[in-house]
């Protein structure tokens, strides 16, 4: 007894904790966020409008047939369920995790049921799952009155000939023989009544027709009958004139237009290929699209929709069924059909895939090899003519830069001084009822393609430094032995708006400017900075207006000592620039403001007895920590203590033999909140690392070159991390490679 009743006071303390803290209930509830709407096929752009079929004006139900209120009632786990009801449709409603089943009507201005559906949707803890349902109008039957309005009236004997055809109920399957109502009454009859019609579209087709049979005139007119409603309204019939005569289709015969997919790449053996596609079809009211890839020529899954990604990333994208197989052959025909389901219109777009050799290694392992076909076919953003199709010949690729944005931006690639822009959706949440078991993009889905186009400063340049802004609004671009510096800005889409270019010239701030070695952005992309070894300077630019306005420099060095040529160059997470000057191993560390300061410049007395000739900086995507590349041979991560306090080396590590020479480093976090992933690359070799909280290195993966390295990891032309994966671009091969974490 005396057990039960110490058991009694903490049970009852707990209890009081949860009813005290909403926050600890309401951590696993979830919201569904749903929109109600009705359609009676007015308002779609494709579907009939009786506006514009004839002269006369459409016979549209009489009253108050409009919507007066939304109700939206769903059933989920446990029994749990809701009833709500809004004026304008929305709804937001908090719901237990779990599957529920929703279901919506529409109630007129007079009290009547105009329309009934529903859906289901899996809600997840602490999420949100959207429910777009459109309800169209109820079966069941109306009553439709015309009054035929002659200009002159006809002798004895004369006629009303012509018919009423049925053309079809919205969001309700065409009939293969739609019924025909014939029509034939004397002229002298103005009114023309039908007392029970089924729901839905009309064509009302008159003649007049005198006692011999001649015509002198017609009238057509679209009609609309809802269950319950009486639709009345008039025909004209002027004689003498043409008659009248409309055709008129509830859905549209033509095929559903092309999706736009992915570009082609290759996939390496074992690996999944995971092509995506951006629906383009425009159904008709009622109708809806299934969506089927298939594999060299047999079905291979429902396509899966992206619900959440990048905002670079367009509607209606659907990537190939993650759990699918993966290649079989080393040639894959992939095919996206789309097909609607009530008027049978079909569309389908296809690919070729090629298959390459594996590169050996867990976790981190190739998921996929672009080369100059990805610059070949359709784009998301249009710029038309040549510009916009690849010339279909190997190059080299200069360089690559990707960003948090899902833009990837390529120099050269199929030709030279080109640019082409990509977006990846890495990372971005999958739909789980078409996907179970993996709810994010895996590295292993293609990109989509913006656009390709030149870089125009004075004349067509080529790049080998890029940088994208984190939002993915800028690109900038400069070269190592060239005076110029390039800006590209996007719009919401990705298209370019506007480019602008500086280079240097033998007076002014730019004089000496040349030989860029690095370029990064500001954190919200308003400033541009470039470190050039011609000058030894950092240089700032505007970017905000969309053109590049110079701002001011400065020359890398203490006091009266000559200045630094600079290495590499990053922004910190606290918004300070970190400079490499590998000659005197130092790291500049400058403030920009109302103009660039030098805060501070690290070496290698006290504390940081690590840097040893800095060559490549890494940002860290885990606090205010950056890593810097030292004599080829180590890694030495430098953080703050405070946010007022200086950077200190707080962590050293050697690269594993083998590695040793590397030249460049790439950061980025892998998912885990104990560690994230270092890659270095340029020692003949490409080597993963995963680093602890204190700097030290826990796990390290080697990848070698196969055979003469057709893919370029000996000597990559540049590294750069994006969403979770890393991209390796390999120079002279013409190659871009996608790691990603199989784990």
């Amino acid at each position: 007894m005396g057990r039960h009743r110490n058991l009694f006071f903490p049970c009852l303390l707990f209890t009081a904790l949860l009813l005290a803290c909403p926050g600890i209930q309401r951590e696993r509830m979830g919201r569904i966020k749903a929109t109600v709407s009705f359609e009676t096929g007015l308002k779609q752009p494709r579907a009939i409008d009786p506006a514009t079929l004839s002269t006369a004006s459409p016979i549209l139900p009489s009253g108050g047939w409009t919507p007066l209120s939304y109700t939206l009632s769903g059933s989920g786990p446990g029994g749990a369920a809701f009833v709500e009801e809004t004026q304008d449709g929305v709804f937001s409603i908090e719901c237990v995790p779990g599957e529920w089943f929703l279901d919506a009507c529409v109630i007129s201005q007079d009290n009547i049921e105009l329309a009934r559906g529903g859906c289901s949707c899996i809600l997840q803890p602490g999420k949100a799952s959207r429910a777009d349902i459109v309800l169209y109008p109820l079966e069941g039957t109306g009553e439709l009155s015309v009054y035929v309005i002659k200009n002159l009236e006809m002798s004895a004997g004369a006629r009303l000939v012509g018919q009423l055809r049925f053309i079809g109920l919205p969001g309700q399957q065409a009939a293969p023989h739609p019924p025909v109502i014939p029509i034939d009454q004397p002229a002298s009859n103005n009114e023309l009544l039908f007392p029970e019609l089924g729901a839905g579209y009309y064509l009302l087709s008159l003649e007049l027709k005198t006692e011999d049979g001649f015509v002198s005139g017609g009238c057509a007119v679209a009609a609309l009958v809802l269950a319950g409603y009486g639709s009345s309204g008039a025909c004209s019939i002027t004689m003498g004139l043409p008659v009248a005569s409309i055709g008129m289709e509830l859905y549209p015969k033509e095929p559903l237009a092309q999706a736009l997919l992915s570009v082609e790449h290759s996939v390496p053996k074992g690996i999944n290929a995971l092509p995506m596609a951006v629906s383009r079809a425009d159904t008709s009211p009622g109708d809806t699209v299934a969506r089927t890839w298939y594999r060299n020529g047999r079905e291979a899954g429902a396509a899966v929709p992206i619900l959440e990604g990048p905002t670079l990333l367009p509607p209606n994208c659907f990537i190939y069924p993650p759990s699918s197989s993966g290649q079989e052959a080393s040639i894959s025909r992939i095919d996206f059909t789309e097909e609607a389901n009530v008027s049978h219109r079909f569309g389908t777009s296809s690919q070729l895939l090629n298959s390459c050799s594996p590169t050996d290694g867990l976790p981190w392992k190739a998921m996929a090899v672009y080369d100059y076909r990805a610059a070949m076919g359709p784009s998301l953003c249009s710029k038309g003519g040549a510009e916009n199709q690849g010339s279909g010949r190997l190059f080299r690729t200069r360089c690559a830069a990707a960003s948090e944005s899902g833009l990837i931006a390529v120099a050269d690639f199929d030709a030279d001084k080109y640019l082409h822009a990509f977006v990846a959706a890495y990372g971005s949440t999958l739909d789980a009822s078409y996907s179970p078991g993996i709810q994010t993009v895996p590295a292993s889905a293609s990109w989509l393609r913006l656009w390709r186009s030149r870089i125009r400063a004075d004349d067509p340049k080529s790049a080998d430094h890029l940088a994208i802004s984190k939002d993915g609004r800028f690109i900038a671009a400069a070269a190592s032995q060239g005076g110029w510096i390039w800006l590209g800005r996007l719009g919401p889409d990705g298209g370019i708006v506007s480019t602008s270019y500086l280079s240097s010239s033998s007076t002014g701030d730019l004089g000496d400017f040349k030989y860029v070695r690095a370029l990064c952005f500001s954190p919200c992309g308003d400033r541009l900075y470039a470190a050039c070894s011609s000058s030894n300077k950092v240089y700032a630019f505007a970017t905000l207006a969309g053109s590049l306005e110079y701002l001011h420099s400065k020359e890398l060095k203490i006091n009266e000592a000559s200045s630094l040529p600079p290495a590499d160059m990053i922004l910190t997470a606290s918004g300070l620039l970190a400079i490499s000057a590998t000659a005197a191993s130092r790291i500049f560390i400058l403030q920009d403001g109302a103009d660039l300061e030098i805060l501070y410049c690290l070496d290698n007395a006290g504390g940081n007895a690590g840097l040893y000739k800095p060559d490549a900086l890494a940002v860290s995507s885990r606090g205010d920590s950056f890593y810097a590349l030292c004599n080829k041979k180590t890694i030495v991560r430098f953080s703050k203590a405070y946010p007022a306090s200086p950077y200190v080396q707080d962590g050293e590590i050697a690269l594993s033999q083998g590695c040793e020479g590397a030249r460049q480093m790439a950061a980025g976090g892998t998912g885990g909140v104990l560690s994230e992933t270092l890659l270095v690359a340029g020692g003949g070799c490409l080597e993963f690392m995963d680093i602890a909280v204190d700097g030290s290195k826990t796990v390290s993966q080697l990848v070698y070159p196969g055979g003469t390295d057709p893919l370029g990891f000996a000597d990559p032309a540049s590294i750069s991390y994006c969403r979770g994966a890393f991209l390796i671009a390999g120079g002279d091969t013409g190659t871009i490679t996608v790691f990603g974490n199989t784990m």
